[in-house]
């Protein structure tokens, strides 16, 4: 006879949460600064611009989670329907670019925390592997909680400086033509911010109802 196996399921606002968690990394905190260097007060329409270009992608992907239940990947959706070659070339072209973009929002992070604290590189490379493995085998109640809190960590600064620019240093909120006519050098800065929106793959079918 078969073991019941007890599945610990999430709500739809805590992998909401988690998703936006996934999406704002370091590379959020460093790049709305070389954006406005690029376009200036108009460079907060660049995040606008990427979501637009994003949007079919995040469809298709909404969709795919849809038709294929379970744990879903780009790996598992190429296999399932162009075949073993098109998974294992999605799956690994998708592993090599995460790597690379990990890698860049780790010694993002590391610059972020180097402002504050002084410690060794290696030292701080360590610390984050081992948290990272810690994380990954709590029960997934415990990380979506986790998951969260730093997602409103994350955001509330985030507004509060997007109100302090706005509001403060640009109160008549005046956008030249040359800082208009600029916005598309920040797209391509803007679009990394937008990375780790298929993390809803993985766990679509660990959200209740």
């Amino acid at each position: 006879m078969g073991q019941n196996v007890t599945i610990h399921k999430i709500s739809f606002s805590a992998a909401v949460l988690m998703n936006i968690n996934l999406m704002i990394g370091a590379g959020i905190f460093l790049m709305p600064e070389l954006m406005a260097e690029k376009s200036g007060a108009a460079s907060f329409l660049g995040w606008a611009l990427s979501a637009i270009i994003f949007l079919p992608i995040v469809m298709s992907i909404a969709h795919a989670a849809k038709l294929f239940p379970g744990a879903g990947s780009f790996y598992s959706y190429s296999k399932d329907t162009l075949g073993k070659t098109a998974g294992f070339l999605s799956g690994w072209t998708y592993i090599l670019g995460w790597v690379g973009i990990i890698s860049v929002q780790m010694f993002g992070l590391r610059q972020v925390f180097g402002k504050f604290f002084s410690f060794s590189p290696l030292i701080f490379n360590l610390l984050f592997l081992i948290f990272l493995c810690v994380i990954s085998s709590v029960n997934l109640n415990v990380v979506s909680k986790i998951q969260s809190n730093i997602t409103l960590f994350k955001i509330s600064p985030l507004i509060l400086v997007i109100a302090f620019l706005v509001f403060y240093l640009n109160p008549q909120f005046c956008i030249t033509a040359h800082e208009f006519k600029s916005i598309g050098l920040t797209i391509p800065m803007a679009l990394f911010g937008f990375w780790g929106f298929e993390g809803c793959c993985s766990i679509s079918h660990l959200i209740k109802g």
